[in-house]
C-alpha cells in the first residue's frame, strides 16, 4: 500500500513511518523541516508548508 504521512519527521511520524516500512508499505512523508530523517529504506521526502 502507498502511504503519505503528514509530519513524518515528528515523534509519532518517525515511529509510524518505521512501522509501515517494516510491514512492507511504500511511504512518502510531508514535512516542514529541511533536514532529512534517515530511515532503513527509501522514503520519498516532500518538503513544504501545508498552511500556505
Amino acid at each position: 500500500m502507498k502511504v503519505l504521512i503528514l509530519g513524518g519527521t515528528g515523534f509519532i511520524g518517525r515511529h509510524l513511518t518505521a512501522s509501515l516500512l517494516e510491514a512492507g508499505h511504500e511511504v512518502a512523508i510531508f514535512h516542514r523541516k529541511k533536514r532529512r530523517v534517515r530511515f532503513s529504506r527509501s522514503v520519498l521526502h516532500i518538503h513544504g508548508n501545508r498552511s500556505r
